[in-house]
C-alpha cells in the first residue's frame, strides 16, 4: 500500500477554513499564586473527615453485604449438580456485576438518606433553602 494523500484540489487556500471552529486567540495574564503559604481550615476538615468516613463505611460495608448475600443464593442455584468451568465463570461475572449494582444502590440509598435528614453533612455556615428554592426567613 502506499501512504494516503490529500487530492490537490482539496486544499483549502487560505487558512480560514481550517480556523473556522476555532474563536480567535485571547491572551490572558495569570497571576502568581502563593503555593507555600496555605492555611487550612481546621473546623471544616475535621467535621468533613468524620462525616465521610462514616458515609464510606456504611456504603462499602452495605455493598460487601449485598455481594456477599447475592453471592451464597447463586452459589446455592449452581450447585445442585456441581459448579462445572462454565458455572465458575459465570459465578463469577455475576459477582462483579452484582457487586458494581450493590455499590450502586448503596450510593444512591446513602443520597436519599442524607437529602432526607435536614443539615446532615453540611457545614453551618452555608445558606439553607426550603424545598420551594427560597431562604428561610
Amino acid at each position: 500500500m502506499d501512504t494516503l494523500t490529500p487530492a490537490p484540489d482539496l486544499q483549502p487556500t487560505t487558512d480560514v477554513r481550517r480556523n473556522e471552529f476555532l474563536p480567535p486567540e485571547s491572551a490572558l495574564e495569570m497571576s502568581t499564586q502563593p503555593l507555600r503559604d496555605f492555611q487550612r481550615q481546621r473546623n471544616i476538615a475535621d467535621f468533613g473527615l468524620k462525616s465521610i468516613t462514616l458515609r464510606r463505611c456504611y456504603i462499602f460495608l452495605g455493598t460487601a453485604a449485598l455481594t456477599v448475600t447475592g453471592c451464597y443464593e447463586i452459589y446455592e442455584v449452581l450447585q445442585v449438580g456441581g459448579i462445572t468451568a462454565l458455572e465458575a465463570m459465570v459465578l463469577v461475572l455475576f459477582v462483579l456485576l452484582f457487586a458494581w449494582v450493590a455499590f450502586s444502590f448503596m450510593s444512591a440509598l446513602g443520597g436519599i438518606c442524607g437529602a432526607a435528614v435536614p443539615d446532615a453533612g453540611r457545614a453551618g455556615d452555608r445558606p439553607r433553602c426550603t424545598p420551594s428554592g427560597r431562604k428561610p426567613t
